[in-house]
């Protein structure tokens, strides 16, 4: 099971990853200031927490589950189809909930995909998804990646 304390590492290295995605996203959000579905048309019914604020384009949460996804596939490029299949489903409740458009979504994906290009090229990132690829990898008996 995934814990903080049995992954310490990996743990560090999805929450800086995490952070990227707020840095990046919330000026973005707060710069469009798009009213979410349920406030432009009171009529739909969303299943998730609301808020009065107009900040649905881009979609943190998608944003979020995609660039996660993506430093996952760092770690584990032999699950990439897997993991980028539930990234999308991700998504796709953003939808579902009632609190996203759909282009609030395509917009995220491609935020997460350019916000992972410009990390891969990071020393900093290259080293911390290394170690955090090592202890992954070694506690779930996979073999060890090539640099």
């Amino acid at each position: 099971m995934f814990t903080p304390e049995a992954f310490p590492i990996t743990a560090a290295f999805s929450a800086r990853v995490k952070n990227d995605e707020s840095i990046n996203a919330t000026p973005a959000k707060d710069s469009f200031q798009r009213v979410r579905p349920y406030n432009l048309d009171k009529t739909l019914p969303p299943i998730c927490v609301t808020k009065t604020k107009n900040d649905s384009y881009p979609s943190g949460h998608t944003t979020a589950g995609y660039i996660l996804a993506l430093a996952l596939i760092d770690l584990i490029p032999e699950k990439r189809d897997a993991i980028l299949a539930r990234a999308e489903d991700y998504a796709n409740n953003r939808l579902i909930c009632g609190v996203h458009f759909p282009s609030d979504l395509q917009a995220s994906k491609l935020l997460a995909y350019s916000i992972h290009s410009v990390m891969g090229i990071n020393p900093q990132y290259q080293k911390e998804m290394t170690a955090a690829r090592n202890e992954l990898r070694q506690v779930l008996n996979l073999p060890l990646a090539s640099n």
